[in-house]
């Protein structure tokens, strides 16, 4: 066998047995579905991250998304979005890649989309600009 099979070979044992190792699992948790009427129900400015449950970059955002939604509630809704678990979104936003925010105003057109990570002050100016004090 050449070195660059036992490599690849090795590569792929690490990557299935180190979740084990950890006491993770390469599964991850099926959260529920996110029901957009009762979304926009709310009439407040939306922000909604579509990612996964076991997605490194996803999860790093998981605490500023959470001090976002305290610091906002009431004003606006942050909401985490299994892609999933909500392929129709997906599908319906064009997702191409996670994590991805697309900020709503209240009468549910798009205020603006990013792709990749996006710091809490950076959300905080979003908002600010959508008028969320």
């Amino acid at each position: 066998m050449s070195p660059r099979w036992k490599t690849t070979l090795l590569f792929l044992a690490l990557f299935l047995i180190s979740p084990a190792l950890s006491g993770q699992s390469n599964a991850y948790a099926t959260e529920s579905r996110v029901d957009m009427a009762s979304v926009f129900a709310a009439r407040v400015p939306v922000m909604l991250q579509f990612g996964k449950s076991w997605c490194p970059r996803c999860k790093s955002t998981k605490p500023i998304l959470d001090s976002v939604a305290r610091a906002y509630a009431g004003k606006a809704l942050v909401i985490s979005v299994d892609v999933e678990s909500n392929k129709d979104l997906v599908r319906n936003f064009s997702i191409r890649l996670i994590p991805t925010q697309i900020f709503l105003r209240p009468d549910r057109t798009e205020f603006l989309r990013h792709e990749g990570i996006l710091q809490e002050q950076q959300i905080r100016e979003v908002l600010g600009k959508m008028g969320v004090q």
